[in-house]
């Protein structure tokens, strides 16, 4: 009977210790539920503007290989496509240099001109946001940026797009250190939509870094904007934004991905959002 009764003890503690280990893989897990369905509410943003070369004769104009060229680049075409996240209420977070707003100034575009590469400056015009929707563009309009923090605005995304908000809201007290696990989910032009597991690397940067941490895991051009997302006590939050890559050595790839702290985030979307208002007379009642 003693021993029965042993037996019966050690397997409910046996039952008892695979339920909790399962238990805690499944809260730990970066598949879960809530990461597949923040990775399925990212949005895309196009920008989309005019280009115009600037200084070319006639008699270049009429060169019919020329003539091709131009066709090709001058006229309205999409600059940038870029990762974006709803913020809810209508609001949409961007990075300022995924928005193409640099492009308007003058640029230099090289034309294959009697066999030899010329370099004609170029100007971007009309620059125009939209989000790319199922079938449609949506417009969007750019309510301001503070350092590489942009915010957008949509009534259409307010009123129609509620199932797409965000399901991860942004850490408001920044207290993660070296070691701290984080995934990215982003959209790099190498492999499109992509899921991306690491650690925090470093959170001692030079002054003009004070708003950032370092990341050990990969990012891509086109990750830009993307989500870093940490989990702790049983919930996900996004404690940072993917902005930039720093490359070391480029003869053997090596570089160091940075991303922006989620408290100075929030703080410049605030900002973002009381200077719109203080300009055009609280035109959004923000949250």
């Amino acid at each position: 009977m003693k021993k029965l009764k042993s037996i019966s003890l050690t397997f409910i503690i046996t039952v008892l210790s695979i339920f909790c280990i399962l238990h805690h893989l499944n809260d730990n897990t970066w598949e879960s539920k809530t990461i597949k369905k923040a990775e399925a509410n990212l949005l895309l943003v196009e920008t989309v503007g005019t280009v115009k070369l600037l200084g070319l004769s006639e008699e270049v104009r009429k060169n019919p290989d020329v003539k091709l060229q131009i066709e090709e680049i001058e006229g309205e075409t999409t600059l940038i496509t870029a990762v974006a996240i709803n913020l809810g209420d209508g609001y949409i977070l961007m990075l300022r240099h995924c928005l193409g707003l640099d492009l308007q100034m003058e640029n230099i575009v090289p034309l294959l001109v009697n066999e030899e590469y010329i370099e004609v400056p170029a100007i971007v015009s009309d620059i125009t946001h939209y989000l790319e929707l199922d079938g449609f563009k949506e417009e969007l309009e750019l309510l301001g940026t503070h350092e590489d923090i942009a915010v957008l605005y949509s009534d259409y995304v307010k009123y129609k797009l509620k199932h797409t908000i965000f399901p991860i809201k942004l850490e408001e007290d920044f207290d993660y250190g070296i070691g701290a696990k984080v995934l990215s989910i982003g959209f790099s032009h190498a492999t499109l939509k992509n899921l991306k597991d690491g650690l925090i690397s470093s959170i001692s940067l030079p002054p003009e870094l004070s708003t950032h941490f370092m990341l050990s895991t990969y990012v891509y051009p086109g990750d830009s904007g993307s989500p870093v997302i940490a989990y702790r006590n049983g919930s996900y939050r996004i404690i940072g934004i993917v902005t930039s890559i720093y490359a070391m050595n480029e003869e053997v790839g090596s570089s160091m991905a940075f991303a922006y702290r989620s408290d100075f985030v929030l703080k410049a979307i605030d900002y973002i959002k009381f200077k719109y208002n203080l300009i055009k007379g609280n035109a959004h009642e923000f949250n």
